[in-house]
């Protein structure tokens, strides 16, 4: 068999990105020549991997949206314009996602094509990667040698992926049900499935019973000139990547998604599973010491890892440790930063308080709104609301340490918000570990 950039009818048979950006290449190499051809690489790389991104997120949408871990990666990396790098990335965790719970995907032999591990700078994908940034970076010449290689290992990525040609990229364009292959030619299609919706692509399984939909992954736009396959963007208005969190697999989540990043938190059950170790006597005795002199509202536990630190926090609500005044606080709320969660984000940790504020203050849910630019405004607001009913909370924060990065670019971290709290009526319980935070950390009192 020929290899595939020597074969038109294969080409014209790819998905249509991919094979117009293939026929574009060639065609530059049979009028200028190979040395001219660093951009158009480039260009294929990048179509190539952007659509096999699109292929591995619907197949994931396809199985139900089973790893919540992932369900927020993808709404924080949709959310914005996805470099190549990231439709690389979250190719690799979906087709391991796959892998782990022995899921198989409706495009057979997806999982054929492997992405490497992370920091595997010889694999072909990595090679393929790292070439297509150092030209965006204008830091690469155009060297045949160099441009024939990546040709080459960008031709094997393809050809490793038959699918992409025996499960045409489809979609119906009226209501008629006239079908065409989004490939090279827009080549008709003699029969569609009946769940087809006009101008939003699908590939078929092998039998013809299912399909896999990409819509608003992909749509097709009808021109002056025909057809065109277009793909989402987080600036789409008339076709939002939003639409795609409206889906039975992910509208579930994404509600509850919503609804904690605006402060419906509760870490209590996670806490209490967290840790085996009970508090030792001598703590208990210290923190409930600390929490019953109101002169101190930043109490610090500071520990090694194992030692035990999440017993402390998670004892802050055991009615039979008896570490809280009868009666003191209108509300006693448990806070847990966790890595790569929006737990860090210092947002989240200020809608957090908003909530068990308002009801400390038996007001309704929401009263008060939060703005990414007046954060601290409205949480000043709030306390000074606490202090002129003359009420007070406890909260007690797991691994506060975790929370001293700025969380994707915000204007606070959770670490910067504690900060603000000396001198509120909050009484807060932090753990933390030793060494952990950089920058100074304020507190009334240490237990060790």
């Amino acid at each position: 068999m020929k290899r595939l950039f020597e074969d038109p009818d294969r080409i014209t048979k790819l998905p249509r990105p991919i094979a117009l950006a293939v026929q574009e290449m060639l065609v530059e190499i049979d009028v200028s020549g190979e040395h001219t051809t660093a951009d158009e690489t480039v260009n294929l790389i990048e179509e190539v991997f952007s659509h096999l991104g699109r292929v591995w997120v619907a197949e994931y949408l396809k199985q139900g949206a089973f790893d919540e871990n992932f369900n927020r990666n993808l709404f924080e990396t949709l959310g914005r314009n996805v470099s190549i790098g990231q439709w690389i990335s979250m190719s690799r965790i979906i087709r391991s996602l796959f892998q782990e719970s022995g899921r198989t995907t409706l495009m057979s032999g997806l999982e054929e094509q492997d992405y490497g591990e992370q920091g595997d700078e010889e694999h072909p994908v990595a090679q393929l990667i790292s070439y297509r940034n150092s030209f965006s970076h204008g830091s690469m010449s155009a060297v045949v040698d160099d441009i024939r290689k990546h040709r080459q290992l960008i031709e094997e990525v393809l050809m490793n992926l038959p699918c992409l040609i025996n499960q045409p990229l489809q979609v119906v364009v009226d209501n008629n049900g006239t079908c065409l292959e989004a490939n090279g030619l827009w080549e008709h299609v003699k029969k569609s499935p009946s769940s087809a919706i006009p101008l939003q692509p699908y590939v078929q399984s092998k039998d013809k019973e299912d399909i896999l939909e990409f819509y608003p992954l992909l749509y097709v736009a009808q021109t002056d000139e025909g057809f065109e396959l277009q793909h989402t963007t987080a600036k789409n208005t008339q076709h939002p990547v939003s639409k795609l969190f409206e889906r039975e697999a992910l509208r579930v989540w994404y509600e509850r998604y919503e609804r904690e990043i605006q402060g419906h938190l509760d870490f209590i059950e996670d806490l209490g599973k967290k840790t085996s170790i009970e508090i030792t006597k001598q703590v208990s005795e210290q923190l409930r010491e600390a929490i019953a002199d109101r002169s101190k509202n930043l109490i610090l536990i500071r520990a090694y890892p194992g030692c035990g630190k999440t017993a402390a926090i998670a004892g802050l609500i055991d009615s039979k440790l008896k570490l809280l005044p009868k009666d003191r606080f209108a509300e006693v709320a448990l806070y847990e930063v966790k890595m790569d969660h929006f737990s860090q984000s210092g947002i989240t940790f200020a809608n957090f308080l908003l909530r068990r504020i308002e009801k400390a203050l038996e007001l309704d849910e929401g009263h008060y709104k939060l703005k990414a630019d007046a954060v601290r405004e409205v949480l000043d607001e709030a306390f000074d609301a606490l202090s002129g009913a003359s009420r007070e909370i406890l909260l007690g924060i797991e691994d506060l340490h975790l929370g001293q990065s700025s969380y994707r670019g915000e204007p606070a971290s959770v670490l910067d918000l504690y900060r603000m709290l000396p001198g509120k009526p909050v009484t807060v319980i932090s753990t933390v570990l030793y060494g952990a935070v950089a920058g100074p950390l304020f507190f009334d009192e240490a237990i060790d």
